[in-house]
């Protein structure tokens, strides 16, 4: 089991409610695949996931508008911001490294190796992706948590619960059922299951929208630590304030295109 088929399971899920929603589904996975370059996913097995590196990268799906060309670079302990508004493409970049999405021009690679030719769940296992909006099927919270690592111990779970501030609120709800908790703390939750992955490159979608000030800090400070301990981080975020606290370079994205990719503080000096 992998997060990547975790993810596409509950959203086909969520499809199968619709009739009409599955059938406009459907086209675009089909458009997807037609578009996409003509391989997607090999038989190699990754050993290092880093340096990760996009060059030229374009990602699309169907007709729908493609985002791109990307080109950057995360190194061994990397902490890198990708910035934008809403719907410029950040998270679509996020899933293309995480392997959920086809690239269909440029070239992607893990430590020199070509993603057309990795095994898809060789790439999550060693890339862990916190959406904006996690998907939480039926289940216990536990077993929502591990899907990225069914082996994973019940101290790797606290340690990643407490991380994310989520502690107190799980003993005090219970964790039978995930859907018993709002957005903010699923939101939280998703970042707690990338953890518990124990991946070398971490992306994080939008880990700070929506939630108070206070717990913001918290977050910013647990990002640090991670990185502190040799973890690579590519996180997204409309804060540019965040970036000059956390990370070494950021990258905006403008009208689906990366504009640059540059030390911290000579972007916020730009923008």
């Amino acid at each position: 089991a992998t997060l990547a088929a975790f993810e596409a399971a509950s959203a086909a899920a969520r499809v199968l409610d619709a009739g009409a929603q599955a059938s406009a589904s459907a086209r675009r996975l089909l458009e997807r695949l037609q578009d996409a370059k003509s391989t997607y996913g090999g038989d190699t097995v990754l050993q290092s996931a880093l340096p990760l590196k996009l060059d030229q990268v374009l990602v699309g799906v169907g007709s729908a508008r493609r985002v791109g060309p990307v080109s950057l670079l995360c190194s061994p302990g990397d902490l890198v911001e990708l910035s934008g508004r809403s719907g410029v493409g950040k998270s679509t970049v996020l899933e293309a490294i995480a392997a959920l999405r086809p690239i269909f021009a440029g070239s992607l690679t893990y430590g020199g190796i070509e993603q057309e030719t990795v095994r898809p769940a060789s790439v999550l296992a060693r890339v862990a992706i916190a959406p904006q909006i996690p998907s939480f099927l039926p289940g216990s919270l536990r077993e929502q948590l591990v899907y990225g690592r069914p082996d994973a111990s019940d101290e790797a779970i606290s340690a990643a619960l407490a991380m994310v501030c989520m502690t107190d609120v799980v003993v005090g709800r219970g964790s039978d059922d995930a859907s018993v908790y709002s957005g903010g703390e699923q939101r939280r939750l998703g970042v707690a299951r990338a953890l518990i992955a124990d991946p070398e490159l971490l992306l994080l979608d939008e880990p700070t929208a929506g939630v108070d000030i206070t717990l913001r800090e918290t977050l910013w400070k647990f990002v640090l630590e991670l990185q502190g301990e040799g973890l690579s981080i590519l996180l997204t975020t409309h804060y540019l304030e965040e970036a000059e606290q956390l990370c070494q370079r950021v990258g905006i994205i403008n009208h689906g295109k990366l504009e640059c990719v540059e030390p911290t503080r000579e972007v916020i000096q730009k923008f």
